[in-house]
Protein backbone atom coordinates (compact mmCIF):
# COMPACT_ATOMS: atom_id res chain seq x y z
CA UNK A 1 0.00 0.00 0.00
CA UNK A 2 1.34 3.26 -1.22
CA UNK A 3 -0.12 7.19 -0.57
CA UNK A 4 1.29 9.93 -2.24
CA UNK A 5 1.48 13.55 -1.95
CA UNK A 6 -0.31 14.58 -5.14
CA UNK A 7 -2.22 12.42 -7.72
CA UNK A 8 -2.59 13.66 -11.83
CA UNK A 9 -4.78 11.85 -14.18
CA UNK A 10 -2.56 12.24 -16.51
CA UNK A 11 1.00 11.64 -15.61
CA UNK A 12 0.17 9.70 -12.19
CA UNK A 13 1.77 9.75 -8.66
CA UNK A 14 3.87 12.43 -7.52
CA UNK A 15 5.85 12.94 -4.19
CA UNK A 16 7.60 16.04 -2.90
CA UNK A 17 11.21 14.89 -2.49
CA UNK A 18 13.25 13.01 -5.20
CA UNK A 19 14.10 10.42 -1.78
CA UNK A 20 10.32 9.89 -1.48
CA UNK A 21 9.69 9.04 -4.89
CA UNK A 22 12.50 7.26 -5.41
CA UNK A 23 11.91 4.81 -2.51
CA UNK A 24 7.99 4.63 -3.65
CA UNK A 25 9.40 3.69 -7.20
CA UNK A 26 11.45 0.66 -5.73
CA UNK A 27 8.80 -0.56 -3.64
CA UNK A 28 6.80 -0.77 -6.53
CA UNK A 29 9.17 -2.22 -8.56
CA UNK A 30 9.99 -5.10 -6.03
CA UNK A 31 6.01 -5.76 -5.07
CA UNK A 32 3.89 -8.19 -6.71
CA UNK A 33 0.44 -6.05 -5.95
CA UNK A 34 0.58 -2.29 -5.58
CA UNK A 35 -2.41 -0.25 -4.02
CA UNK A 36 -2.81 3.54 -4.36
CA UNK A 37 -4.38 4.79 -1.30
CA UNK A 38 -4.85 8.69 -2.95
CA UNK A 39 -7.82 10.91 -0.79
CA UNK A 40 -9.98 13.30 -2.77
CA UNK A 41 -7.80 16.06 -2.02
CA UNK A 42 -4.75 15.12 -3.29
CA UNK A 43 -6.28 14.53 -6.76
CA UNK A 44 -5.16 17.28 -9.68
CA UNK A 45 -2.21 18.21 -7.47
CA UNK A 46 0.95 17.89 -8.73
CA UNK A 47 4.30 18.03 -6.34
CA UNK A 48 7.52 18.01 -8.10
CA UNK A 49 8.37 14.27 -8.10
CA UNK A 50 6.54 12.00 -10.26
CA UNK A 51 7.35 8.58 -9.25
CA UNK A 52 4.55 6.29 -11.01
CA UNK A 53 1.61 6.31 -13.62
CA UNK A 54 -1.58 4.91 -12.87
CA UNK A 55 -1.36 2.39 -14.79
CA UNK A 56 1.89 0.95 -12.12
CA UNK A 57 -0.60 0.08 -9.74
CA UNK A 58 -2.82 -2.75 -9.14
CA UNK A 59 -5.70 -0.72 -7.99
CA UNK A 60 -6.10 2.94 -6.74
CA UNK A 61 -8.11 3.48 -3.96
CA UNK A 62 -10.00 6.89 -3.18
CA UNK A 63 -12.86 8.42 -1.82
CA UNK A 64 -14.25 10.12 -5.36
CA UNK A 65 -14.57 8.34 -8.34
CA UNK A 66 -11.82 9.57 -11.35
CA UNK A 67 -12.05 12.31 -13.45
CA UNK A 68 -14.10 12.42 -16.83
CA UNK A 69 -10.99 12.77 -18.22
CA UNK A 70 -8.48 10.28 -16.82
CA UNK A 71 -7.02 7.64 -18.61
CA UNK A 72 -9.21 5.05 -19.22
CA UNK A 73 -6.57 2.26 -18.25
CA UNK A 74 -6.28 3.45 -14.87
CA UNK A 75 -10.30 4.32 -14.48
CA UNK A 76 -10.28 0.38 -14.61
CA UNK A 77 -8.31 0.29 -11.59
CA UNK A 78 -10.10 2.75 -9.31
CA UNK A 79 -12.20 1.65 -6.61
CA UNK A 80 -13.96 4.35 -4.28
CA UNK A 81 -13.94 3.93 -0.66
CA UNK A 82 -16.89 5.33 1.61
CA UNK A 83 -16.82 6.32 4.91
CA UNK A 84 -17.12 3.16 7.24
CA UNK A 85 -20.26 3.73 10.02
CA UNK A 86 -18.72 3.11 13.62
Amino acid sequence: FLSCRGYDDQRGASEASPAHAALKLQMLHQADAAWLLVDSSKIGTRSGCFFAEATAFTTIVSDKPPSADADSRAASRWRVAGPIDA
